[in-house]
């Protein structure tokens, strides 16, 4: 269960983008890849998004108990991620925000994208003012994970549904190497070796982990962490995903049908969780003074 503060949510300008978000959740809520939403709700003070919940937490909790994801292990989780963000550019959004935090893990060993909260309806129409209305395929917004932006970020040139696919590919990097290609302790250099990934000089450390790798791995990687021209999936097109030799003897059938045998599923934490209300209810609430148009179409 989310829940949000209604006076914060005004008080920072987020009220539409809350209802965005319930409107794209319902959008992929067929699909087995994206987290499901149940319902919302809203009383006097709070607004609440009721999900499914993680079993087994997410995969950034996964790496770091096993250092390195084994790559049959990491192609299953991808494959399982390639179709969450697949359903996403399907329902005419793109994510913004695909890193392991928001790789969530369930009981049955699949892997699901959630937090939609960055989410961007794209294209989307915008008022000219004088009647009419341009629709815009392009998002200009700079927001995200630092180490898992797409250069498109950083140009500040507009960017699409393909920056989704270059932060999957950072994930899948980070799943093998147990380290992110770009991250420094600095930000000003991180974006730099970001955007000269994109023209092709790849960082040392990167290079040396792909030349130590299976060479369908090491393809993939450079398909997908690279210029968006030339990106995997860039045009649409999953299939330059999942008929890469990355994928090569993977049952796609089976993988679907789930009866293809999933990695070994992490500790399910809702059978480990203690009842715990410590800081539950809250003795000062903020009442909502304000106007509850401001979350018209919420429920």
């Amino acid at each position: 269960m989310k829940t949000m503060d209604k006076s914060s949510v005004v008080k920072n300008a987020l009220a539409r983008k809350v209802v965005t978000e319930k409107h794209l959740l319902e959008r992929v809520a067929q699909s087995p890849f994206c987290l499901r939403l149940h319902a919302t709700y809203m009383d006097e003070n709070f607004i609440y998004i009721l999900t499914e919940v993680a079993e087994c937490g997410d995969l950034m909790e996964h790496m770091i108990n096993l250092n390195i994801i084994p790559y049959i292990n990491a192609r299953y989780y991808t494959a399982c991620l390639c179709l969450g963000i697949a359903h996403c550019h399907q329902a005419k959004f793109v994510h913004r925000d695909v890193k392991p935090e928001n790789c969530l893990v369930f009981a049955n060993g699949r892997v699901k994208l959630g937090d939609f909260g960055l989410s961007k309806e794209l294209p989307y129409s915008v008022d000219l003012g004088d009647g009419t209305r341009s629709v815009c395929t392009l998002a200009f917004t700079m927001c995200g994970t630092p180490e898992f932006l797409a250069p498109e970020f950083i140009f500040s040139r507009g960017y699409d549904q393909r920056v989704d696919w270059w932060a999957f590919g950072c994930v899948l990097y980070e799943m093998l190497f147990a380290a992110s290609p770009f991250v420094t302790n600095d930000l000003k250099t991180t974006f730099t070796r970001i955007c000269d990934a994109a023209s092709g000089k790849l960082p040392s450390n990167m290079k040396d982990d792909l030349s130590q790798t299976d060479e369908s791995a090491a393809s993939f990687l450079r398909g997908l962490i690279c210029n968006k021209e030339t990106r995997l999936a860039g045009s649409g097109n999953l299939g330059e995903i999942t008929e890469h030799q990355y994928f090569d003897n993977f049952r796609w059938d089976q993988f679907r049908a789930e009866t293809m045998k999933p990695p070994p599923v992490p500790p399910n934490k809702v059978l480990e969780a203690k009842p715990d209300f410590a800081g539950f209810f809250q003795n000062e609430i903020s009442p909502f003074e304000g106007d509850n148009s401001e979350f018209a179409g919420f429920v």
